[in-house]
C-alpha cells in the first residue's frame, strides 16, 4: 500500500505543477474555486484508474503474470523518462493573468494528466488490492494536492516546477528497478 501511495503521489505530480500554474495565472481565489478544480481532478483520476484496472484485468490474466510483471516494468522506465523528457523541454513559466481557465478546460486537462493514472491501474491490474481503499486514497490524495497547488500557486508562484519534474522522474526510475530486482529474484 506504501508502493502505491507513493507512486500514485508522483503520478498527481504533473497534474500538482500544472495547477501550481494556474493558481500563479488567477486573479482571485476562493474556497469553492478549488474545491471545484480539485473535484473536478479528483473524479477524473479515480475514473482513469478504474479503466486502467479494467484494461490490465481483461488483457492480463493470472497465466500471463511475468508478461503482466514486464509490461509494469516498461510502464515504469516509459514514465520516469517522459517525464524526464517534458521537464527538460519545458520552458520556464510567465506568470501573467489568465481569465480564460475554466470548468471545461479543468476537464480537458484532468484527463490528459490522468493519462498517467490509467497507466498505474494496468499496473495494478493483477495484484490483490482492496479497489475501495485504492479509490478512497485516489480521490483524497487528489484532492488535496490540487487544491493545495492552487493555494501555493496563488500565494507563491510556480517555482520550482522543473525540480518537481525531475525529482518524480527520479523516483520512478526508483521503483522501476525495485520492480526490475524482484523480476530477477
Amino acid at each position: 500500500m506504501i508502493r502505491f501511495l507513493i507512486l500514485f503521489i508522483c503520478i498527481t505530480l504533473d497534474a500538482f505543477v500544472y495547477m501550481l500554474e494556474k493558481g500563479a495565472t488567477i486573479r482571485k481565489i476562493n474556497l469553492f474555486y478549488c474545491f471545484k478544480h480539485s473535484f473536478i481532478f479528483a473524479v477524473i483520476n479515480v475514473f482513469m484508474f478504474l479503466i486502467g484496472k479494467g484494461l490490465g484485468q481483461i488483457i492480463f490474466t493470472n497465466n500471463l503474470f511475468r508478461f503482466h510483471s514486464f509490461v509494469s516494468l516498461i510502464i515504469l522506465l516509459s514514465i520516469s523518462f517522459l517525464t524526464f523528457l517534458s521537464t527538460t523541454k519545458k520552458k520556464d513559466f510567465v506568470e501573467k493573468l489568465d481569465l480564460s481557465f475554466n470548468i471545461k478546460n479543468s476537464i480537458k486537462q484532468a484527463f490528459i494528466t490522468s493519462l498517467d493514472t490509467c497507466l498505474l491501474g494496468v499496473y495494478f491490474a493483477v495484484l490483490q488490492t482492496s479497489i475501495p481503499v485504492i479509490l478512497l486514497c485516489i480521490f483524497i490524495i487528489t484532492l488535496i494536492m490540487i487544491f493545495s497547488a492552487l493555494y501555493i500557486g496563488y500565494i507563491q508562484g510556480a517555482a520550482y516546477q522543473k525540480i518537481i519534474g525531475y525529482l518524480t522522474s527520479i523516483i520512478y526510475f526508483i521503483f522501476a528497478m525495485i520492480h526490475l530486482l524482484g523480476l530477477i529474484h
